[in-house]
């Protein structure tokens, strides 16, 4: 009798996985650019600025010989403040409670390529709404304790839309 259990569990085991495997190659493959990403895009709204920050080798005073590091950050308002902190963080996380306590707590930076950067330089000093994934300051090279990888800027109003408007009156 014991000589008959590994051929009916080997006959078992191959009845089942050959149709499952068939079953698997069979469905449809998705295109890598239909896949959703993992991390969900976030908007948010605020003023667009261009901060110097105090970079390597200490990060503490370009007075004192750190490189100046200039980074476009967003003002946050305060609802677009309370979404970002109320927004899921997948990865490390600083406490919420040590966020809201620091000065530069509605600052978000912009992490961005060139095409990126030379849109905000057209918009710097004015309202703006920005989308892409938020995550958490990890590295001393992260100035404030929020950042947002940066999908996309666009202007809350056209700078010279209230122009307009004033020479219609």
């Amino acid at each position: 009798m014991n000589r008959l259990k590994p051929p009916i569990f080997l006959c078992l085991f191959i009845a089942v996985f050959i149709p499952l495997a068939y079953f698997y190659s069979q469905r449809p493959k998705i295109p890598a650019a239909n896949i959703q990403s993992s991390e969900p895009s976030i908007t948010l709204m605020g003023k667009l600025r261009l901060k110097l920050f105090p970079g390597p080798p200490e990060y503490g005073s370009v007075e004192d010989g750190d490189e100046a590091d200039y980074v476009w950050i967003v003002e946050l308002d305060e609802p677009s403040f309370l979404i970002a902190l109320n927004a899921p963080e997948n990865e490390l996380s600083l406490d919420l409670a040590d966020i809201v306590r620091r000065e530069d707590a509605h600052d978000l930076i912009l992490c961005l390529d060139e095409d990126l950067e030379r849109t905000c330089e057209e918009y710097k000093d004015q309202e703006v709404i920005v989308r892409g994934v938020l995550f958490h300051a990890h590295t001393a090279h992260h100035y404030t304790p929020l950042l947002i990888d940066l999908e996309k800027i666009v202007q809350t109003r056209p700078a010279n839309s209230s122009k307009s408007l004033s020479n219609q009156k």
